[in-house]
């Protein structure tokens, strides 16, 4: 469960940075 939040944060991040 702790690796998959942090996956979901890694995705989250990358996604906001694609977006700039």
């Amino acid at each position: 469960m702790f690796l998959d939040l942090k996956h979901g944060l890694k995705v989250h991040f990358y996604l906001k940075r694609s977006k700039e």
